[in-house]
C-alpha cells in the first residue's frame, strides 16, 4: 500500500530548547543546593533568582506542551491518518479521504510582526493540521498544491 506523507516537525526545535533550558536549570539548581549560593550573594538572593528562572522554565514547559508535530498520511485505500505528536502524548485519528477539505495557506504574524505562513488542512470534523509552515509563502503554497492534487485525484 502506497502512502503519501505530509509532516511538520517544527515543534521539535522548541522541545529541544525547553529540554536544554530545564536540564541546565536543574544542574545549576543542584550545584547551588550542593555548594551554597555564589560568593557575595545571600541564600535569599539565590532563592529569588532561582525562582525567577524556574518560573520562566515552567512557563516555557507549559507553552511547548501545547505545540504538536503534525503528520498526515494519505493511503491508496481512501483513508487518511491524522496525527498530532505532543511532547508528552500523541493523538491519532483516521478519516476517509473525502472528509478532508482542501488545504489553504493562512497568513499570520510572527513575534516580530513579520508575515508567517501556515499550510492548513481541516477535516469535516473540525480537526486542524498544519502540514507546512514557513516565512516563505511559496513553501506553504507548494505543500497545499501537492495535497490538493491528491485530494482531487490527480496524484497517487
Amino acid at each position: 500500500m502506497q502512502v503519501i506523507l505530509f509532516q511538520n516537525r517544527r515543534a521539535v526545535f522548541l522541545w529541544g530548547f525547553a529540554a536544554l533550558w530545564l536540564g541546565f536549570l536543574a544542574a545549576m539548581t543542584w550545584v547551588t543546593v550542593r555548594d551554597g549560593p555564589p560568593d557575595g550573594y545571600s541564600v535569599h538572593e539565590a532563592l529569588v533568582v532561582g525562582a525567577f528562572f524556574w518560573l520562566f522554565g515552567l512557563g516555557l514547559l507549559s507553552f511547548i506542551a501545547e505545540k504538536p508535530c503534525y503528520r498526515l498520511s494519505l493511503r491508496t485505500d481512501g483513508r487518511v491518518e491524522l496525527r498530532w505528536r505532543y511532547p508528552f502524548h500523541a493523538r491519532r485519528k483516521t478519516v476517509a479521504l473525502d472528509r478532508l477539505m482542501p488545504a489553504e495557506v493562512v497568513e499570520i504574524r510572527d513575534s516580530e510582526g513579520d508575515p508567517y505562513f501556515l499550510a492548513r488542512v481541516r477535516s469535516h470534523g473540525g480537526d486542524v493540521l498544519h502540514i507546512a509552515e514557513s516565512a516563505a509563502r511559496q513553501d506553504c503554497e507548494q505543500a497545499c498544491d501537492r495535497l490538493n492534487a491528491v485530494l482531487a485525484g490527480q496524484e497517487r
